[in-house]
């Protein structure tokens, strides 16, 4: 079986050492000193690179002091240390700070939604094994469920719900934004991470109510020093359906962190002159996409340390604010998704005018189909846009556009995805019709010109450690090279789930998902975590149920989008309209609102099965989409 490699040269090897010395102590950062690193796009403030190191060295004294000169005491060294920190919170400034410093500690941390409804983020807290828990102020009021107090409404007992059911301890709980804003945080007996650096740096910590009996004596704290870390010490835990089944809590090590930011300084260095940094000429970008997300993660916690950048960044997505803050900081490049896409080509008062600053573009988390590409670049005629390929268990690209004129190679072909990331390989392997491709394809192509069609297998030192305490799934997953294949540490092959073709020149084209998982406005969504939802029903209204993806209307036209097909049961006391109506009421108060039903819900006779008891979702799909062709017509 033919494997390939990238046409570009390998990267030096790794140092084996903490991140946090790869993203800070650089030689080339000693210009960084003032360039202007993070924007809080609604506020103005912002935080220079030097600003931005010194507060995360003091987050690190104030994580990783002992208690008894009020610390939290957090261990390194992985999951051997036993802890692990949560993070629930929409995109702030502080939510970078907290991830460097907990780098800087060796204490892995888990990302989690900030959409989790209370189920999703006690299974969340549960996979991750989540023992410390920080939280923005507007998701702790849900927590805590204190209207009176805090006059946020009757709803609000999510984080700290979740918590409980747990057994994870209020006293463990901590608010990641600033304390001293909006409504009355004091009296809940929470603490906030930017009090705390500010305490260690005068010497103590605020004795605020879980905190009352620690010490707050003032007198310097001794800094923290940065851990050692291995290759293989766990650095966060983000979450994946994978190909198929229930979401998985991903093991992300310290070499694929680092591995990220060598092979952007490798890839600069292939395709730019090197001259003196020049901060007034740093691109700008907006984060508005959620950094508990392994894309937005990589583009605005991690890249701009290593390609000098600004980000702006926003609490979520809002096309409104978006163009407010395109305008205002003369934005240089956007980060998308092909959901956003979508929505921008189809605004009205979106035009080119808008897009005036921006050179470039890129797509990602998910696939981008070449129609609505084609719309998008009208209203960005003077950018680059750029996709590619990646996953999460993968921790970034394994595909990329090279730049024009780069490579002894014809031209980037229409609707490829680009080439194979420097130290990449890959093997593609035929469908396995029992088991693989549902038989449509989305991508645009010719199989006269690109050979074989088959899923990608990707190996890379950037792969994750597996899933954690799940080894069913990784196993299945996650698979070693022969020595002929590779002798490279740490290097595994990823199965991705996505099908591919590539051409005589190494150029990649996409063909389509594998399995069942979907991409919804490019956020995973399970259809087995939506059937198990349904079957749960607390007045068991559902016998059988079957969840797969059909076309999307609207902002999800161009996606497939979850449709449920039921079998009720048998004795159901109320009618088959009302039974239905219970249970899309029941799915949408226990998933995040990307995973709802979008495309509808169906009473049927029967699930259609294999002789092996295997579903056979693409009958189903099939015959929706041949009615829904006809209705068309009609």
């Amino acid at each position: 079986m033919a494997m390939y490699s990238s046409p570009l040269p390998e990267p030096p090897p790794l140092p084996e050492q903490n991140a946090h010395h790869t993203f800070f102590s650089r030689p080339e950062q000693a210009d960084w000193q003032e360039h202007t690193l993070f924007i809080d796009a609604d506020s103005g403030r912002s935080m220079t690179f030097q600003e931005f190191k010194s507060e995360v060295l003091l987050g690190i004294t104030a994580l990783g002091s002992p208690s008894s000169q009020g610390g939290l005491q957090l261990q390194g060294g992985g999951l051997g240390g036993g802890h692990m920190v949560g993070i629930f919170s929409e995109n702030s400034m502080e939510f970078p700070v907290l991830v460097h410093s907990l780098l800087g500690l060796t204490t892995p941390f888990a990302l989690l939604s900030a959409l989790s409804t209370r189920a999703e983020l006690t299974q969340a807290l549960r996979l991750s094994r989540t023992t410390h828990l920080f939280v923005s102020r507007k998701l702790l009021a849900v927590a805590l469920g204190a209207a009176d107090d805090l006059a946020l409404g009757a709803a609000d007992d999510l984080a700290l719900g979740a918590a409980e059911d747990l057994g994870l301890d209020r006293s463990r709980v901590y608010l990641l934004d600033n304390a001293a804003e909006g409504p009355r945080p004091y009296s809940t007996g929470i603490k906030a991470f930017s009090q705390m650096r500010a305490f260690s740096n005068m010497g103590a910590f605020s004795n605020m109510g879980a905190f009352s009996n620690m010490r707050a004596a003032a007198r310097n704290l001794p800094p923290i020093s940065v851990r050692p870390a291995k290759h293989d010490t766990l650095a966060y835990v983000l979450f994946s359906s994978g190909t198929s089944g229930l979401p998985k809590a991903v093991m992300i090590g310290t070499a694929p962190s680092a591995s990220r930011v060598f092979k952007a300084r490798f890839w600069r260095r292939l395709f730019r002159r090197r001259s003196p940094f020049q901060p007034r000429k740093a691109s700008r970008l907006p984060a508005f996409l959620p950094l508990y997300h392994c894309f937005s993660l990589a583009y605005t916690c991690f890249r701009p340390l290593v390609v000098p950048a600004t980000s702006v960044i926003m609490a979520k997505w809002n096309v409104e604010a978006a163009v407010r803050a395109i305008r205002r900081y003369h934005v240089t490049h956007l980060t998308l998704v092909p959901s956003i896409i979508h929505q921008l080509v189809h605004d009205a008062n979106i035009t080119a005018a808008t897009f005036a600053t921006v050179r470039s573009v890129t797509s990602g988390a998910a696939h981008l189909p070449p129609e609505l590409k084609d719309r998008f670049a009208s209203q960005v005629p003077q950018a680059v846009i750029g996709e590619g390929h990646g996953m999460s268990e993968l921790t970034g690209a394994t595909i990329v556009q090279p730049p024009p004129g780069v490579l002894p190679l014809p031209l980037l072909p229409p609707h490829s995805l680009g080439v194979l990331m420097p130290g990449t390989r890959a093997k593609l392997i035929p469908a396995d019709n029992t088991d693989g491709a549902d038989g449509s394809s989305d991508g645009a192509l010719n199989s006269s010109e690109v050979g074989t069609v088959g899923e990608l297998h990707v190996l890379s030192p950037g792969a994750a450690l597996g899933y954690l305490g799940n080894s069913e799934a990784t196993q299945s997953t996650f698979y070693s090279p022969s020595s002929s294949e590779c002798s490279m540490d740490n290097a595994r092959w990823i199965r991705t789930g996505d099908y591919f073709g590539v051409d005589e020149n190494g150029y990649f084209f996409f063909a389509d998902r594998a399995k069942d998982t979907l991409k919804v406005s490019g956020a995973q969504v399970s259809p087995r975590e939506i059937e198990d939802v349904l079957l749960r029903h607390p007045a068991g209204l559902a016998q059988d149920v079957c969840v797969a993806g059909v076309r999307g209307k609207g902002r999800t036209e161009d996606e497939r989008v979850p449709r449920a097909w039921v079998v009720l049961a048998q004795g159901t006391k109320v009618d088959e309209d009302a039974a239905l109506l219970e249970l899309d009421r029941w799915h949408r108060a226990q998933l995040s609102k990307y995973k709802w039903l979008r495309g509808g819900m169906e009473a049927v006779n029967e699930i259609p099965k294999s002789a092996t008891g295997k579903t056979l979702r693409r009958v189903l799909v099939d015959r929706y989409e041949a009615t829904r062709a006809m209705v068309a017509k009609l």
